[in-house]
């Protein structure tokens, strides 16, 4: 489908591995230029904005390790303490006998952003604590958000309004977010070598710790500016998405009475800790559908993932060449709605994760790693989301331990209809819910 004048959007899941697969050269379009922020006075490039594949790879390298999934194990303490405070804050406010409507929506987003907060710099934002918005971080997140959405699909606009030099000469040399950032890595940076010094640990390694390792060891790439746009890359965009994801499957199970009974079930008859582990976690079949199906049903980007066609064109299917420089894109609201995911895909139906009665298991795996090859809520290849990892962590951990200890019920019941907006992340609201200590 052609979506702009030089822009095509494809829905085959066969294309996927052709555009985003390693080594294909299809590089990314002027399309991500407006998410990219000024830093020091200069276009402050991450490893979601950039670019140019040789220098994503030489910044991606440094950091790598740090958000690989051996990684996770040692953030596990950071996410248990958020899940904690979560659940305590959510019985000290709305567990009461006046029965008190709760913005779970927004409850969702202060816990991604506390946890995300603590893994990278060992404190939260305690937006927890205070259940608000702290400092209008969020409001400020999602009111530039829906600024670059429109501007994403013409790009000469935001060079216009935002990074002509003129424009420039009266704005600030650096947002607020890397200035935040930058101050924290100066401290940890410090803490560091005092502990150094005086022989101490420094105790669970966080993200800032790794950061300044990989400038220790690849000076040449990862400098004070990359350390900072590490640091802000990671608390910006750790939000958002896991924010999207808790509120689909809360939303979606209340509204499904047989999954809730389903998933009660399954986490009541599986002795789990408080919080649940992630190593319990992975023992928890009909949760991993739950959390499958609410990434396939309402995925957190709701735009297509654009690339530029490389000299020798992309062959289609049909014998159709697609020239050199048309911007192709796919989009995971499209993929997950193909077939090949069932004949009811517009439904919240968790059980097409697992085994059906009838089925094989041989024919089980090909169903599912069939449905895989048309999975595209964290991107694919060289590309995909760092923060993959990060987000099964919480996920996996929360969602079971917070249905394990609260009861939950939408206001306006199983029909209630929530509201959403698509500025690159598909937010929602107007999803308040009743809640009750089981």
């Amino acid at each position: 489908m052609r979506v702009g004048p030089t822009t095509l959007s494809l829905a085959d899941p066969s294309y996927i591995q052709k555009i985003y697969g390693a080594g294909h050269g299809f590089d990314k379009s002027a399309f991500y230029h407006p998410f990219q922020a000024k830093v020091q006075n200069q276009i402050g490039y991450n490893l979601f904005t950039s670019r140019d594949p040789q220098f994503h790879a030489s910044i991606k390298r440094p950091v790598a390790d740090a958000y690989g999934a051996k990684s996770m194990i040692e953030y596990e303490p950071f996410v248990d303490s958020c899940i904690v405070k979560f659940v305590r804050r959510l019985t000290e406010e709305f567990a009461t006998k006046q029965r008190l409507p709760c913005d779970l929506g927004s409850w969702f987003q202060y816990f991604a952003f506390d946890a995300i907060a603590e893994m990278t710099m060992g404190q939260s934002f305690e937006f927890l604590d205070k259940g608000l918005d702290v400092n209008n971080m969020i409001h400020l997140l999602d009111a530039r958000l829906d600024l670059i959405a429109p501007r994403s699909q013409m790009p000469w606009i935001d060079w216009i309004f935002e990074k002509n030099p003129i424009v420039s000469l009266f704005k600030q040399k650096s947002s607020s977010f890397f200035i935040f950032a930058s101050r924290l890595v100066q401290e940890r940076a410090q803490q560091l070598k005092i502990l150094k010094k005086e022989g101490k640990s420094s105790g669970a390694r966080l993200f800032i710790d790794r950061f300044l390792e990989a400038q220790q060891k690849h000076p040449d790439v990862v400098d004070n500016r990359a350390v900072g746009i590490y640091t802000t890359s990671n608390i910006v965009a750790g939000s958002d998405t896991i924010a999207i994801v808790l509120r689909t499957i809360m939303y979606m199970v209340l509204r499904n009475p047989d999954v809730l009974r389903k998933l009660l079930e399954e986490l009541d008859g599986a002795q789990l800790s408080v919080p649940v582990t992630w190593e319990e976690s992975q023992k928890l079949p009909y949760t991993s559908a739950v959390i499958n199906e609410a990434l396939r049903i309402h995925p957190p980007v709701g735009f297509g993932l654009e690339r530029v066609v490389p000299e020798g064109g992309l062959l289609l299917d049909d014998g159709a060449n697609i020239p050199q420089g048309v911007q192709v894109s796919m989009n995971a609201w499209v993929l997950h709605q193909n077939p090949i995911f069932g004949a009811d895909t517009t439904s919240f139906k968790p059980e097409r994760w697992l085994r059906d009665e009838s089925e094989t298991e041989s024919d089980y795996q090909d169903r599912v790693a069939a449905m895989k090859k048309a999975w595209l809520p964290f991107g694919h290849g060289s590309r995909a989301c760092m923060g993959k990892h990060i987000s099964y962590l919480e996920m996996y951990k929360l969602v079971p331990t917070m249905f394990l200890e609260l009861e939950f019920e939408l206001c306006g019941g199983v029909e209630k209809k929530w509201k959403t907006r698509n500025s690159w992340f598909v937010r929602q609201w107007d999803m308040d819910c009743y809640i009750k200590k089981r």
